[in-house]
């Protein structure tokens, strides 16, 4: 079960002009500017690295196009394309979803994938329509054929709830998302260096006009994961976790796992699973109680219904993203939460950023008005990136 608070998510992958996004057409983006820059700069490809891609025909093709010309260019060879099972395809021809309702053709389709991420070298998970046109809606899967390799890649996410917005919404969402693209990046890898530095052996706190009062320790040898824009061989061979064979575009985020044993004090949220005003109180790492100012018979059976460390803070994410604010078009969510400043708290499962919790929560709080201090050192300042 995954959790999102502050509105609508509208975040998703990279698009074009003539696919529909439901009802809506998709405005184009630079294609060749950005598949160069994925190419040559976010993956620095060197001569004759094999190259597994995977996209979704409906959504960019343009991109994807690009993409292969650049790679030609490179001299990369590319050993597999695959397309995302479409389930708004096979609901026009009235076929059920084989991955839903097979095991067996899950089981096979899963093996024959994984023998190409093997052999990969880079992977690149292209734009798709998240929710509703992939049966493999659920990424875990698709880290899951990751994880164990050498392979390094990318995914996006771009537009999504596309039916829930107007034409102009998401077309201003689209040109907010390409402005993020571009950045200054090695600024940006210095400006997390700097956080990292900062917060590295010393107590998080993190308040809110909310409510929240939450303290944890960062250990020296703490997991951090820079979203700097790079995911070259030499990023690659330092990965501690499968999160970190991966980077997503927009860039900006810099997640890091805790000493999640130390956690103490009170995290409040405005919403969770039909509750209003939710605290979840912690003692020696672990979630002691989660009370609601409505609706706690709901909150009371959600909680019954995850398992595992659900009580166990999962990661923080900082947003550091200078061109992301926190809510874009319609006062949603802008790009899950990486604009600078917004901070992304996670309970219960983090197996994908390398920590020991094992759950089935993975409920994602965005918190875009805390202040965040690391012992003597304020790094957010009332949702407003301050350090330097």
């Amino acid at each position: 079960m995954r959790t999102v608070l502050l509105g609508v998510i509208a975040a998703g992958a990279l698009m074009a002009p003539t696919p529909q996004l439901r009802d809506h057409t998709l405005p184009p983006i630079d294609f060749a500017r950005w598949a160069r820059f994925i190419v040559r700069d976010f993956f620095v490809v060197q001569p004759y690295e094999k190259v597994v891609l995977m996209a979704d025909p409906e959504y960019y093709p343009e991109l994807l196009d690009a993409i292969r010309a650049e790679l030609l260019e490179a001299k990369a060879i590319e050993i597999g394309t695959m397309l995302f099972d479409g389930r708004q395809m096979l609901a026009r021809r009235g076929t059920v979803a084989p991955r839903a309702t097979d095991p067996e053709f899950k089981k096979q389709s899963t093996a024959a994938a994984r023998k190409l991420y093997e052999q990969a070298d880079i992977f690149m998970w292209l734009p798709y329509r998240y929710g509703t046109g992939s049966e493999r809606g659920d990424w875990r899967e698709l880290e899951h054929l990751v994880e164990g390799t050498t392979a390094r890649g990318l995914h996006f996410h771009w537009i999504q709830g596309g039916g829930q917005m107007s034409q102009a919404d998401v077309d201003a969402f689209s040109r907010l998302y390409e402005t993020a693209l571009d950045l200054d990046y090695a600024a940006l890898s210095a400006h997390q260096d700097r956080a990292i530095a900062a917060m590295k052996g010393r107590e998080l706190r993190i308040t809110s006009p909310l409510g929240t009062d939450l303290r944890v320790q960062i250990r020296q040898d703490s997991w951090f994961h820079k979203g700097d824009g790079r995911m070259d061989r030499a990023r690659a061979a330092r990965a501690r976790a499968v999160r970190d064979l991966e980077m997503e575009l927009p860039s900006g985020a810099l997640r890091f796992v805790p000493d999640v044993t130390t956690t103490e004090g009170r995290l409040v949220v405005p919403q969770w699973s039909g509750g209003e005003t939710v605290t979840f109180a912690f003692a020696q790492g672990r979630v002691t109680s989660v009370t609601a100012k409505t609706g706690q018979a709901a909150v009371d059976a959600a909680w019954a219904r995850a398992t595992g460390d659900k009580d166990r803070v999962a990661e923080i994410v900082l947003g550091m993203n200078p061109k992301l604010p926190h809510t874009g078009p319609g006062g949603r969510l802008a790009y899950y939460g990486y604009g600078a400043g917004m901070l992304r708290m996670a309970l219960g499962d983090n197996w994908e950023s390398g920590g020991t919790n094992r759950s089935s929560l993975e409920a994602w709080f965005y918190l875009s008005d805390t202040t965040v201090t690391a012992g003597p050192v304020t790094i957010v300042k009332d949702g407003v990136l301050v350090l330097k």
